[in-house]
């Protein structure tokens, strides 16, 4: 059996996002019933309509956060089944049985133990019991651990492209929105609406080009925040890669033992 070690699917991850996406757009909408005028303009922009608060640009940037807020929750739900794991006791890992060693007749017995379990660790033992079984060679058995720990931290690295790209598309939404803002106002400065050489005239271009840059401001809010709990969440994830493959040399690998009668 070869291990699985992308149990975290991409289809999984992506349904996560747009569940927890369409779940904070939602509330921020509602919210905005609520809110002042000025702090429903920062967070949903200055439209009136309901269609016009879900299609606006700051519409998409809560999407985009609660996108990768969802992702980042099934990573998170992930690791800590995966640190479970660890409790379960595969292998022979109490205080009374630190001194014991394992020989190919061991194995079978370890591989019954893990083979109906679903987890990225039970698949690594199952592999790795197999190996020595067939090789009894504590050296290729040991090989195999070394590249099934790094062909899992490449995978976690590969994984986490998306929520880069989302942190990319966060700020850049917002930099689009601030764009349109200002081109809002330049067209509404030069539309006649208002006089220009009236006193209302400098308050009211004054207030879209507000809007506009709060745009920006808000998406980079977004994306600051996201990063962090990236890292947060990234860092644990490697943690716990680093904590199985320890886990497999301290209790399986160094404790291998070919007799040579």
């Amino acid at each position: 059996m070869k291990p699985n070690l992308a149990t975290s699917s991409k289809s999984n991850r992506i349904l996560s996002g747009l569940v927890v996406g369409l779940t904070v757009l939602a509330i921020v909408i509602a919210l905005t019933f609520i809110f002042s005028d000025s702090l429903k303009t920062l967070i949903i922009g200055d439209a009136e309509t309901l269609l016009g608060k879900i299609f606006s640009i700051q519409a998409f940037m809560w999407f985009a956060l609660g996108f990768g807020l969802g992702d980042l929750l099934h990573r998170f739900l992930i690791v800590r089944g995966r640190l479970s794991a660890l409790k379960q006791g595969f292998l022979p890992d109490t205080p009374e049985q630190e001194k014991r060693v394992l020989t190919s007749e061991d194995m079978p017995d370890i591989y019954r133990s893990v083979k109906d379990v679903k987890s990225d660790l039970a698949e690594i033992i199952t592999s790795l019991s197999l190996r020595f079984q067939a090789g009894k060679s504590v050296e290729q058995t040991h090989e195999l651990l070394s590249s099934q720990m790094e062909l899992w931290q490449y995978r976690v690295d590969l994984d986490y492209n998306l929520l880069k790209y989302v942190t990319w598309l966060i700020p850049t939404i917002g930099f689009i929105g601030t764009v349109v803002g200002i081109s809002e106002a330049l067209s509404f400065a030069g539309s006649g609406a208002v006089d220009p050489t009236s006193d209302e005239f400098l308050p009211a271009v004054t207030a879209k080009l507000g809007v506009a840059f709060e745009t920006t401001l808000l998406a980079l809010i977004m994306s600051a925040l996201l990063v962090f709990l990236i890292n947060i969440v990234q860092e644990r994830e490697e943690r716990t890669v680093e904590a199985t493959g320890r886990y497999c040399l301290d209790n399986l690998i160094t404790r291998l033992y070919v007799d040579s009668r």
